[in-house]
Formats: structure tokens, sequence, C-alpha cells
């Protein structure tokens, strides 16, 4: 029996709910689930970046020349039917929904007053952005670069972290956060993590990120100007308004625990004389605004704190806490606010080996968040501090069997051939819907694949697509040198060797998702002689009893069956 779907790409086998306005985070027996609008199941499989900036100046010439006898490209060019095609790709390989950094013009409802939206309707997921555009054009400071870079060698300054606690980034989070009632919006990431260096690996479990406690209370308490700032074409940005609040943040959270200064003294073996600074020129004064990591209780060890004094340790570990709920109360709160019913999966991505406080705030904002592929143990993790439903971003590459061939690809991501690049596609999807929890949950609801094109911008040369920058899919027989067309009519090939296939190994793999949750079920279904194993078997058991006369159920019917309960959503107020 082949699987149908709903207008929205979610399996009409059996309902999961009943009809609504807004896709929903659905809990049936220990899996949980997305469901449609129509109440369907829908198990995220999106992508990533449907744009013209990855592929660089050869994707946009081959868009020109592909498209140019389209009706619609003497008034838009090649967009309307670039991105059209581009999502009948993505059905066609399985996938059902429109990720992050993709164009305006791919949406299925109309944006910046075009009178229409793609012809080829999707679910979206956009992205928010506000820790980058606050920081360019609404004043907020980068914490990362008031730091004293003597204290601080070989820390990565790119892009940083915001100043949460101005005012000005909430002022920007509202006036970024356009309001929507829409269908077809899936739900909303937050951030770019690029753009909120510390959400990542903590360095405790092998990673990079900088401690978000340590910064706070060795960045400097102004800043008057940051000239490697880019705003379009120009570098420097200079401030009206040069208070540093996270720092004021962290002083007043001390000030209120501890009360009076000689107390926090005695707690951290510090010499601080005042709570202010003592109006010696940073970093040299003496007062608690004046710390810069130069202090010995303090200590130099910006990733993990392992010089710092253990009260030090302890309270910037619990003001860590203090800052990631403030930034998922602000941008989470917004989107509440102008959104509400719609889902919130918080930054793209935060990683589940991050600072645990960074994630126990996550779970308490956010409706699912987005992990980056950091391996099974980090996901176990990640889940068992976050306690929500999560997708995962990741990406494949096979650079030796692309144009891109002259790059190194990542260790551990890069295969020989396009073909065990689909392999390892599929593995990875078999183990995200086999995944299950400490909690004895399968909390996965999808993936998020980076990303539509290769990217040979940015100083980058990966094989990250599922189409060359001459768009032609990897699928064994648009990428080649022989040039020809395709089923649709439209130019192919081109390319300076023959590729090979990975396209065929994602859609095998995607459109086998729920066969393969089907037959956990039925092994689990099979070893389950508990009283609280028969309990969850009852739905099934009751839904059975009405279906006497109907034939066998099909693995797909299997899939989704009723009794399923929704989520509540996040609070406003978080627990």
């Amino acid at each position: 029996m082949a699987l149908t779907f709903d207008r929205y790409g979610g399996a009409k086998a059996r309902p999961l709910l009943g009809g609504g306005t807004a896709f929903r985070i659905v809990k049936r027996g220990q899996r949980f689930l997305l469901a449609t609008p129509d109440g369907n199941a829908f198990w995220l499989k999106a992508c990533y970046g449907i744009d013209i900036t990855d592929g660089g100046e050869t994707f946009v010439r081959t868009l020109h020349a592909k498209y140019s006898g389209d009706p619609t490209y003497p008034t838009w060019g090649y967009w309307w039917p670039f991105v059209a095609q581009a999502v009948r790709n993505l059905r066609q390989w399985g996938f059902n929904a429109i990720g992050e950094y993709s164009s305006n013009y791919a949406m299925p409802v109309d944006t910046n007053n075009r009178g229409r939206g793609n012809s080829e309707k999707m679910p979206f997921i956009p992205l928010t952005n506000a820790a980058l555009q606050a920081k360019r054009s609404y004043g907020v400071k980068e914490l990362m670069y008031g730091v004293d870079e003597a204290v601080t060698p070989g820390l990565w300054r790119v892009e940083g972290f915001p100043d949460v606690f101005d005012p000005a980034f909430a002022r920007a989070v509202g006036e970024l956060t356009w309001p929507a009632q829409l269908p077809w919006l899936l739900g909303t990431s937050t951030d770019d993590r690029d753009y909120l260096f510390g959400f990542g690996p903590s360095r405790a479990l092998g990673g990079w990120h900088n401690h978000l406690g340590w910064q706070a209370a060795a960045t400097r308490p102004t800043q008057t100007r940051n000239p490697r700032l880019w705003v379009g074409a120009k570098q420097g940005v200079t401030y009206t308004d040069t208070t540093v609040y996270t720092k004021l943040a962290l002083r007043d959270h001390l000030r209120t625990k501890y009360r009076a200064l000689d107390q926090l003294n005695s707690a951290w073996g510090s010499r601080y004389t005042t709570w202010d600074s003592d109006d010696t020129p940073w970093p040299t004064g003496r007062g608690f605004l004046d710390e810069s990591g130069r202090s010995p209780w303090l200590g130099r060890d910006f990733y993990s704190l392992s010089d710092s004094a253990p009260a030090v340790r302890a309270d910037l570990d619990e003001f860590v806490g203090v800052i990631a709920e403030r930034y998922f109360s602000v941008t989470v709160g917004a989107l509440r606010s102008k959104r509400p019913g719609h889902l919130v999966f918080g930054p793209a991505t935060i990683s589940p080996a991050a600072h645990p406080e960074i994630l126990r705030a996550a779970g308490r904002w956010c409706d699912a968040v987005q992990f980056s592929n950091e391996g099974v143990k980090a996901l176990r993790r990640g889940h068992s501090l976050v306690g929500k439903p999560f997708f995962v971003w990741t990406t494949f590459m096979a650079q030796a069997d692309s144009p891109q061939a002259s790059t190194k690809g990542w260790a551990g991501s890069d295969f020989p051939t396009q073909a065990e690049r689909g392999r390892a596609y599929a593995r990875f999807l078999n183990e995200l819907t086999g995944f299950r929890a400490d909690d004895d949950t399968f909390p996965c609801i999808g993936i998020d694949w980076w990303a539509y094109c290769d990217k040979v911008t940015g100083g980058e040369s990966h094989n990250f697509g599922l189409v060359t920058v001459r768009d032609n899919p990897y699928d064994g027989v648009a990428a080649r040198v022989s040039k020809t067309r395709d089923t649709s009519g439209q130019p192919v090939g081109g390319e300076t060797r023959d590729y090979g296939d990975f396209v065929s190994h994602v859609k095998q793999a995607n459109d086998a998702v729920f066969e393969q949750m089907r037959d956990l079920a039925a092994r689990d279904a099979s070893r389950l002689s508990s009283r609280s194993g028969l309990a969850l078997l009852l739905p099934l058991a009751v839904w059975l009893a009405h279906r006497t006369d109907a034939p066998a159920l099909t693995r797909r019917e299997l899939l989704c069956l009723p009794g399923a309960a929704p989520i509540a959503s996040a609070r406003k107020v978080p627990r």
C-alpha cells in the first residue's frame, strides 16, 4: 500500500490528532512525532539553503541560462522557476520541509510584498538571527571583543556572543520577529549558533567553545567601538551607549547572593575594593567591574575554569544559566507573543555537549531543540538535560567524488564516493529513528540537512550539496560530463567529470523512515511482558478491536495509531 500525504507532507494512513492551524508535537506511546495542521504524522526531513549564496557565480550563471525562457524571467529573473524546481526536487527525494537560510522566494507564502509565494508549497523553518543583527544594527556589544587578548591567547574571536542584557537586544528581537499565523510555518529557529559562541560543545567534553560566565566576568565594562564588526561593506561600529550590561548583570547577581563585598572576597579569595570600578582604567583596576581575567582567583582557563577558585567556578557556572535564561526568555518570549501557537526550536544549532545550564534553559523555553550531530553519546547527554524532543543538523560529503576534490573534507564526515556518502546518510537516519533515550522514549523528531547546493563561497569549497554548483543533482545521471536534458526538459550535465549517485540513497532512506519506526515498534511489542508494557500496547488493542472485519494492518498504518496526546507548549514564564 503506497503511503499518501496531506498537503503539508503528513502521513494520512492514520491521523494523530484532529485538525488545527499549526504544527504540533505529539507523543504516541514512547515515540515523539510532529503532527501537521491536518493532524497527521510528520517526521521532519528538512533541507537548509535553498538559495544562491553557497553556489557562487557559477550557480547564478547556470540558473540564468536554465530559466531565461520562463514567463516570469523578464520581471523576476530565475527566482520563481528555480525555487519551484528545488522544492519539487526535495519532495521527489523524500524531504518535506524548507530549512533555514533559504531564500524568501522559496517560502510557500507571500514575502516582501511580492504578491505571491512559491508555487510549490512545503512547510518551512524561518530563522530570526537577531543575535547577528542586534550587533550590526542596534548597537548591541559583542562580549568576546571586550576580553583582554593578553589573557586569552588562541580564543576564537569570530562573531562571539551578544550582550543579551542590553535593552537594545530585546528591542532588536522584537523588531526582527515578524508576526505570523501561518499553517505552513513549521516552527522557528531563533539564531545561528555561529553568532552565539558559547552555545557550542564545551571544552570539558572535547569542544572549543569558551565559558560564558568567565567571559562575563573578564570582559571590559564599557565599549566605545568594535573595529572588527562588519555592517555590509563597512567595517567597524561606534557605540552611543557604551555600557556592557552583561557585566553589570553578573555584578548584580553576585551582590544579591553575597550582599556584602567582603563576603564575596571571602568566598572567592578575591581582593576587590568596590562592586564597581575604582576609576583606574580597565584592565588594571581593583574593583569588580575592573576584572579582566588577570586575577589569580578567576584563573585563565576561559574554557573550563580548571584553575579558578572553587566558589568562582560554582558562581560562574550558575551565571551561565542566568545568561541562557535571559537569552531564551527574550527570543522565545517574542516568538510566543508574535507567533502564538507555533513551535519554537531555539538556535540552529545548539550543541548536545554544551554547558548543562544552557541546555536546561533551552528545555524550559523551547518546544524542541535542534542539536548538531556530535554522535549518539552526545545526543543522549543533550536530551537528558533538555528533556524535550530534538531534531539533528548534519551533513556528509564525498570530496573526492565531487568538483571540490582538491579540498580536504571534514574528518568523519567525508567519504570516498557519492554512493558511500549516501549509505552513511541512510545509516544515520536509521540511528536517529532508532535512538532510544535514557527515559526509554524515542525523542528524535527529524533531521535538518546541510545543504541544498555545494558551498564554494566564504572561503569554503565543500561537497555539502544535493546538487552541484551547476545545479546538477548527484543522482548518477545529471552530474556528468555529457550534456543532456532531464525528464522535465531542463539541461543537465556539463561537469568536468562524472560524479556518483548520492540522491538515490537519500530518497530510499527518507522514504523508509516510517517503515523503520514500525519495525522498531513491532520488535518492542514482541518483547513487552510487564504490566507497564501492556499499558503501552492498550491503545493498539482497542483500535484493533474496532477493526475485526478490516484487512490486516499495513506497516505504515501501524505507525499512526490513535491515542496520541499533544505535548503542552512551553510556557511564556518557564517552570
